[in-house]
């Protein structure tokens, strides 16, 4: 990978820093920012955004060091992690999704299908069983159990429009867990990385888990700077509950970004269980 080199040249756009090669021209794969990569010394027309860039390499070696083997995909909309873990990751372990909406869990269950090791379930995650109104927003990755704030329509304006409403199953991971046939001592090759893009609704998953959170050795959550929906938990309150139930930080990732304000709006956290991690750097 190369930033900056002899051939590269550096340029400020509106929306954030671009590095490429003057003989390419750049395209808009998200993120802000835009990188250039070379492989083998052959100048190639790949971008990325450059905390997108960051973030996928620092989950590679995650999931290798900490010997994942399993991941519980809770929110997975159209199955954009799975994808991302299989084609981007190289993860070629148990992939678990959770998707509540109709039209999008019938996307997820598709790409799903076609993967040995990829299952797909249509329930939600909380903290308790039951059923509750989902609001499908306009763009469904923005769609919660909670209501977006006026921030969140300032920043992506009709994206987080309410389409409409939807009566859905709600499970919690923990009374899954036996039934998905989930390890509760997981050794190299079955440890568990939950991930969670719930909206809002992250702490809510995990207060789902009960005994069960023990067994899991990762935690990846959407965690938020400045709160886009009503009585979401922002990131010192995620950091706090992770860490009086074990779980350290270890990462975060810049995900949303209001640019006219230079904030960072969202990030991805990575947590690691305290406990396995001290086994796993000091085997007994």
């Amino acid at each position: 990978m190369a930033l900056v080199s002899a051939e590269h040249r550096l340029t400020w756009l509106p929306w954030g820093l671009l590095v490429r090669a003057p003989q390419c021209e750049p395209r808009d794969l998200g993120g802000g920012y835009w990188i250039f990569r070379c492989e083998t010394s052959t100048a190639r027309a790949r971008y990325a955004g450059l905390h997108s860039y960051a973030w996928k390499e620092y989950l590679r070696e995650a999931l290798a060091a900490y010997g994942i083997g399993v991941v519980l995909d809770a929110g997975a909309n159209l199955g954009q992690y799975g994808e991302l873990l299989r084609s981007e990751i190289g993860f070629r372990g148990r992939i678990v999704s959770f998707e509540p909406l109709p039209g999008a869990h019938q996307e997820l269950a598709s790409k799903a299908s076609e993967d040995s090791h990829w299952e797909a379930h249509q329930c939600a995650l909380g903290s308790e069983d039951g059923e509750l109104e989902l609001n499908e927003s306009v763009g469904s990755d923005f769609s919660s159990f909670r209501e977006t704030n006026s921030e969140a329509t300032r920043i992506f304006g009709d994206r987080v429009q309410m389409a409409q409403r939807h009566r859905v199953s709600v499970r919690t991971l923990g009374g899954l867990w036996q039934e998905l046939g989930l390890p509760t001592e997981a050794g190299v090759g079955d440890r568990i990385l939950l991930k969670m893009d719930t909206q809002g609704w992250d702490i809510e998953v995990m207060k789902g888990l009960g005994a069960a959170m023990s067994s899991v050795t990762l935690i990846q959550t959407e965690v938020a700077a400045a709160p886009l929906y009503e009585g979401a938990a922002d990131l010192p309150e995620t950091v706090r509950y992770l860490n009086d139930r074990g779980f350290d930080l270890l990462y975060l990732s810049p995900l949303s970004i209001d640019h006219g304000l230079l904030q960072v709006l969202e990030y991805d956290a990575v947590f690691v269980n305290r406990h396995q991690a001290r086994r796993l750097v000091q085997p007994q």
